[in-house]
């Protein structure tokens, strides 16, 4: 377990952006192979310790680069070899529906037909982009593909 520790000043609207840095030893590398995560709590308290707000969250300790046209993961050459997700999911009827409001379990199936082809990686295609700066991309994705070892092709509409 780490942990650190700070005084801020926030002000009322502002956009107050802090970074801490935490020294993790030995930490669990994620990887497609190993998808370890780490939760993070922040937690705001007043000048009495009195805590008054908090945030959690988990993630992966992991390196990513290009160089040369080579992705290196944690310093390993990666291929990325996987399927695009356009979110059209019958019965017809519900497509409409579906398609921005995937349940828990359609997210997950999306993620988990990856595994019987060998891929590592799902493309988020951008639904509505002419009508949505930043499409329908749901966060879910993301958070369940951590927690799987997959990796996420992204982009925004405005890319």
């Amino acid at each position: 377990m780490a942990s650190a520790s700070r005084k801020v000043l926030l002000r009322p609207n502002v956009k107050n952006i802090y970074e801490i840095e935490v020294q993790l030893d030995s930490p669990d590398i994620w990887s497609h192979e190993n998808p370890r995560l780490y939760r993070v709590e922040v937690v705001l308290k007043d000048d009495k310790g009195t805590p008054i707000d908090d945030y959690v969250t988990t993630t992966g300790v992991r390196t990513i680069r290009q160089e040369k046209g080579v992705l290196y993961i944690n310093n390993k050459a990666e291929m990325l070899n996987g399927a695009q997700i356009f979110g059209h999911r019958l019965p017809i009827e519900n497509m409409a529906k579906y398609i921005r409001c995937a349940t828990d379990e359609m997210v997950m199936r999306d993620l988990m037909m990856l595994e019987p082809i060998g891929g590592n990686m799902l493309r988020i295609h951008v639904h509505a982009e002419q009508n949505i700066s930043e499409g329908i991309n749901d966060p879910r994705y993301a958070e369940y593909a951590d927690q799987l070892g997959f990796y996420i092709l992204w982009q925004s509409a405005g890319w």
